[in-house]
């Protein structure tokens, strides 16, 4: 009977293991921007998206894991590539050529030339130039049914923001979606006493939500679940700076003041 037993266990096992493929392996941590991050001429537009940060290159795959572009950009002197944000091929320009907000950051300087934004094209050429501050962020809202860019500028001397609202030449696939990005931003931000982090889980029911400093130090995980889209979070214990919060393929910074 032992003998019966055995059999089926490691029979069982076999099975278990095996319904799980490796199906592909990038060399840097990737991230997926679907119908909810990216504005695209077609909703149904996904891509990979990798950085190599010392390099200052992008890398954009579809999702079959092929290299669709390879895009190489020239910060000036002194800054390196940071983020990427807004990943488009209509909104920001007329063309089917892939647009993005990138933030180019100094290792060297923390006032508020800390850090750029700038907009460019999948050739690697530079739009549009949206200044420096000591943080900036970006997303697209809608109003008088035209798509608008809003970029936050934080200024460190005076603890304050100012945000900048651009019209964009391009085009909307789906509004609603764009609507809900920004429902998602934390708030209020900065802060130094509590944090709404909003998220919305999109293959689970249960999952985790991170929070990371700018060395990219975990400093605490909260359990998530579908049921509730926000968590309030206490950072009045937090030293002051930037942070960043993630849950699935999903980040945002917040700074505690």
């Amino acid at each position: 009977m032992k003998k019966i037993l055995l059999i089926l266990g490691l029979i069982l096992s076999q099975n278990i293991t095996a319904q799980i493929t490796l199906e592909h392996t990038f060399d840097n941590r990737v991230t997926f921007y679907w119908s909810s991050d990216i504005i695209p001429y077609n909703s149904d537009t996904k891509f990979f998206v990798t950085m190599d940060k010392e390099n200052n290159e992008v890398n954009f795959y579809d999702t079959s894991y092929t290299l669709r572009k390879n895009i190489k950009i020239t910060p000036p002197s002194g800054y390196n590539l940071d983020n990427i944000y807004q990943p488009s091929i209509s909104i920001f320009n007329t063309d089917t050529k892939i647009e993005f907000l990138a933030t180019l950051q100094s290792s060297t300087d923390n006032t508020n030339n800390r850090t750029l934004m700038k907009l460019y094209d999948e050739d690697g050429n530079e739009l549009y130039d949206f200044g420096n501050a000591y943080f900036l962020s970006a997303y697209v809202l809608i109003f008088d049914d035209a798509p608008h860019l809003f970029v936050d500028l934080y200024n460190v001397d005076t603890n304050s923001y100012t945000s900048k609202i651009y019209s964009v030449p391009g085009t909307l696939s789906n509004k609603s979606e764009i609507l809900e990005n920004k429902e998602r931003l934390p708030y209020p931000n900065p802060t130094n006493k509590s944090i709404v982090l909003p998220y919305k889980l999109q293959n689970t029911s249960n999952g985790s939500l991170a929070i990371y400093n700018t060395n990219g130090q975990l400093i605490t995980v909260k359990k998530v679940s579908n049921q509730v889209e926000k968590i309030d979070l206490d950072v009045s214990k937090y030293r002051p700076g930037l942070y960043f919060y993630k849950i699935e393929n999903v980040k945002h910074k917040f700074i505690v003041k």
